[in-house]
Parts: structure tokens; sequence; C-alpha cells
């Protein structure tokens, strides 16, 4: 009861020391001098991709109280609701948007995951945008909607690349998880609960037919939560390409969990020593991994591991002592691969993993330090697995149709194909099959005169099918009903009613 009475005159505090904290504006709101954007972060205004985020909260209170809290999970998140994801760990979920185009126009996505929130003294994760204190920036006393404007950390890998004009972002979808809340010591329900929310969200942004790319990076418990999505958009849509980077990706080991195969006996030995100094001695010392398999487990087919490349930048060291977490367990990343003496190394063409020494926290800003590399590792992925995709997609197919004239009973329409496309860039033949039997090739206009019937009232279809040079297809109909209003009409120009 007295830990329950402290914690809520904590949060009052917290409330009442965060309530005057400002909203910062949008970088470009007006002038050219530089402009403050708050997390020690300055800009200047300029035309082109934002440098801000908007975060928001997936589930707040709506009134603003100690004692009561009448919640509310906002609608842009409903599907944490659905979930079942609970009331707490909804409203201590943070998600931000660097770039939201138009769901039709979207064919690339890119989610960056941060590692598990504690407190404010939790190492932030700079290499995917994160400035240093971007806690301070909300309330996290779960009685304000806390949704607002924060910077977009320079040098990070998701502002190199809204900034560096490779990827389209007018057909980029990009955000970022800054407290996922997807938790180490979660059960399982409740993790299953919580990937399937963020992986319907994201599914809700962009149409199957139209991905080319999928682009997840995930730190720590991040990298967990990125790797277990990208098994999930491996098992509905295996022809598009994604591409994971993870920075020291924690999994639990223990036997209520075995995340992504981990065991706790199970271990990987990081080949790079490192000194350490204890009571005047020095000593060299080899870091370990808990060895996952993602090989026999969430990537068990050849399929899932196709248009498939995770990149795992690992190190190994503890971070949390196994006396405050697990007795039986430390907690430290996880690893594919054995490499033996070798800082890196490979499996097959889907997996690549490399050595370091840093602490755990460090490695969060690895993308920060190591910017333009990763930027390039993922324009390198893009150019590697696109293509293919690209040359697998099916054209679409879309016609027009609309009447030219009608006399007595027979009636005369135009057709044209005008609008379709070839996803691959090569040429497209056009086939039309009209209901008489006949045919036409070409993109047109085409015209061909039908017989009613001798019904006032007559329908009129043709279908269209489209193929590229390289043999995807796609087909469409288009149709027009006519009405003679008048057959009487002997004027070859007599227009019919469009129904």
């Amino acid at each position: 009861m007295f830990r329950l009475m402290l914690l809520s005159v904590m949060a009052l505090v917290a409330v009442s020391s965060r309530a005057d904290m400002p909203d910062y504006p949008d970088d470009g709101a007006g002038g050219s001098s530089p402009t403050y954007l708050g997390c020690g972060v300055y800009g200047s205004s300029s035309s082109g991709f934002p440098k801000m985020m908007y975060a928001q909260r997936v589930r707040y209170c709506r009134y603003d109280g100690p004692l009561f809290c009448n919640g509310k999970t906002q609608g842009e998140f409903a599907e944490w609701e659905h979930n079942g994801v609970s009331t707490g760990k909804q409203k201590r979920t943070i998600i931000a948007t660097y770039n939201a185009p138009q769901k039709s126009s979207v064919d690339t996505l890119m989610y960056f995951i941060g590692g598990q929130y504690f407190d404010a003294e939790t190492p932030k994760a700079s290499g995917i945008g994160l400035c240093e204190d971007w806690d301070n920036l909300f309330d996290h006393s779960d009685f304000n909607l806390a949704n607002k404007n924060i910077p977009m950390l320079p040098d990070s890998v998701p502002y190199e690349i809204a900034t560096d004009g490779f990827f389209d972002m007018g057909r980029t979808f990009m955000a970022v998880a800054m407290d996922a809340r997807f938790n180490y010591d979660f059960t399982r329900d409740n993790q299953h609960e919580i990937l399937n929310a963020h992986y319907q969200w994201l599914r809700k942004k962009f149409y199957r037919s139209e991905m080319k790319f999928i682009y997840l990076v995930g730190h720590s418990r991040g990298g967990t939560l990125a790797t277990m999505l990208a098994s999930k958009f491996k098992d509905e849509m295996p022809e598009v390409p994604v591409f994971v980077q993870l920075y020291d990706p924690v999994a639990n080991p223990d036997s209520a969990h075995h995340e992504l195969g981990t065991d706790k006996y199970s271990k990987i030995t990081n080949p790079i020593p490192r000194q350490i100094s204890l009571l005047g001695q020095t000593y060299t010392v080899h870091d370990f991994t808990y060895r996952t398999d993602l090989f026999n487990g969430v990537f068990n087919t050849p399929l899932k591991r196709d248009r498939l490349l995770i990149h795992n930048h690992v190190a190994g060291r503890q971070f949390i002592n196994g006396t405050l977490e697990d007795l039986s367990h430390e907690v430290r990343a996880f690893a594919e691969l054995d490499t033996g003496t070798d800082s890196s190394g490979t499996i097959g063409n889907w997996y690549y993993q490399k050595w370091y020494t840093t602490s755990h926290s460090w490695m969060a800003n690895l993308p920060d330090y190591y910017g333009s590399r990763y930027l390039q590792a993922a324009k390198d992925a893009y150019a590697a697995m696109v293509p293919e995709r690209v040359a697998s997609m099916a054209p679409e197919a879309r016609c027009n149709m609309s009447p030219r004239w009608a006399e007595g009973t027979q009636v005369t329409v135009s057709f044209d194909g005008n609008g379709s496309e070839s996803r691959s860039g090569t040429a497209l033949d056009y086939r039309w099959q009209l209901p008489n039997g006949t045919t036409r090739s070409g993109i047109g206009p085409h015209s061909a005169t039908f017989y009613s019937g001798g019904e006032q009232l007559s329908s009129h279809s043709v279908r269209l099918t489209v193929t590229d040079a390289n043999g995807n297809t796609d087909t469409a109909s288009c149709s027009v009903t006519l009405e003679d209003r008048d057959q009487s009409c002997g004027d070859p120009f007599c227009k019919p009613a469009i129904q």
C-alpha cells in the first residue's frame, strides 16, 4: 500500500514538473535562422522532408486527475485494443511517425524500434533518431494525450535515409517505436498480443500488390520485435523483400519463453577478446550471446528465407546482472552463427553477422556513429532485392468504355486501355476480348457495334488482358449499360441514356 501511495505521489510530481514543457514547432515554420528543436538539436527552416517526427501515445487519459483515468485508445492505434493489449501497456507505448504518404502510394515500409524503456536513465537509441532526453518531452504520468512533434536526430539512419534522396519519400512510410512495450519479462501471451498489434498497424499502411521493400531496424528488445515482424511479413507475403538490421538484439532464453529458439544453456562466444581491469590486474575476457535458431524456427522454409536479408550486429556484453533479473541467466544479446575466430560470417545469402566489443547501450548508437555506412547497407539491400520483386509484379490492367451512338437495336461503343502501366518498366501487350467473340489488340481507342437483342436496356462489356515482357499478366473488365429512350429515333447520333 505504501509503495502504491509512493508511486502515486511520484506520478503527481512528474505531472507538475512537466506540465509547462513546450511543444516544439515543426522545422520550417518560418524564417531562415537556426531554430532550437529540443534535445540539444538545432536546425533551420527549409523545404523538403521535415526534421521532426510526430510522436503519439497509443492510449491516454482524457481526465486529468490523480484518482481517475477515463482512458481512451487513439483511433490510429485501434489494433492494440482489438488484440487485447492491457490498458497499462497501451499507455506506455509511444510511436512516432516520420513520413506517411497515402496508402495507395506506399511501396516502401520502414520501421525503427528502440530497446526496452525502463526510465529516464535508459540509454537512448540515437542510431534510430531518438535524442538523448526525448522522454523529458513527454508526460509519462498517463494523464495527458502527449502527442507532439519531437526532433529526428541528425546523422541517425532515419535522418540519413530521409534526406539522402535514394528512397522516394513520396512512396515511403517511416515510423519509429520509441517505446514498443515489447518487454523482456512479459508473458508469451502478452508478447503475442503486442506483436500482432504492431504488425496489424503497419500492415494497414500499404497495399500488398504495391509493396516493393520492407526495412526493419531494432536495438535490444526492439531487435527481437523486428525479427518477429519480419517473420510475419514473410508468412503473409513471401514475394516482398525484407531487410532487417539488428543491434545487439535481446531475446529471453528462459524456460517460459525460449524466444526465437534461444536457450540459456546454449551460447556462442564472441571471438573478439577485450581487456578489463580488476583490483589492479588486467584480464582478457570473451563475451557471449545466447544461440538463436532462426533457420529452423521463424524462417524455417526456403520460401521464407527468399528475399530476406538479416544483418545482426552483436557484442554480447552483459547489461543486467543475473542476480537482478534471473538467478539462472544474465541478460545478453542473441546470435545465430558461431564464426569461430572470425569477426563476421554469413549463412547462405540471407544472414550476415558481425561481432563488436562495445557495451550494449553503445550498440544503440552504432548506426548513428556509422550512419552513412548503415544507410549504404539499406541502399545495397534495396538495389539487390527490389529489381527481382519488380520484375515479378503484375502490371495493372485498366480500361475505359463509353457509348458513341445507338440506333434501333444496335449500339456502338468506344474503349481503350489508357492508364495501364508496367511495374517493371517494360512494354505492355494489350489484348481485348469482345462479347461477340472477336478480339482487338493494342491500347486503343477501339470501337465495336453490338446488337442489343431488341431490349431497351442492354449491357455491353469488354475484357482486357495486359502482359509485360516478363510474362506477368493482369486483367480488367469495363462495361456500359445503355437504354435507347426512343427506338424510333432515326438519327445515327441519337444518344442513349447511361445507367
